[in-house]
């Protein structure tokens, strides 16, 4: 399998976790606008922008992700950061709030969550 080929199963499989979080009836072949790359300090992932799930005070966003490896996180951005934190849940609302629990003041946590 290609490079190319491997990217675009894991978007596929990404696309396919929607319909758990979302109410997606058609799929097809997931368009590339529709999802974002991200670096998270312990390895790359691709995020659903079609997923994403807001904090009560609007300043984290979680956006469900894969890595290269075809696991499937949340990935949470805190506004005026430039790395996203990957938590692994398969419930936002967990990932935002263990976001907020390590890093309240803003410090850099560069961490992975097992959940």
């Amino acid at each position: 399998m290609s490079n190319t080929e491997h990217h675009v199963s894991l978007l596929k499989k990404l696309a396919e976790d929607r319909r758990i979080v979302t109410d997606v009836s058609d799929l097809g072949v997931p368009e590339t606008r529709h999802f974002g790359s991200a670096d998270t300090g312990i390895a790359p992932v691709w995020f659903d922008r079609r997923t994403r799930v807001m904090s009560e005070d609007g300043k984290r966003a979680a956006y469900r992700a894969i890595t290269i490896r075809g696991e499937l996180h949340w990935v949470v951005f805190t506004e005026g950061r430039t790395r996203a934190q990957s938590c692994r849940t398969h419930c936002p609302y967990i990932a935002l709030k263990a976001v907020r629990q390590v890093s309240p003041d803003g410090t850099d946590g560069r961490r992975e969550w097992a959940a």
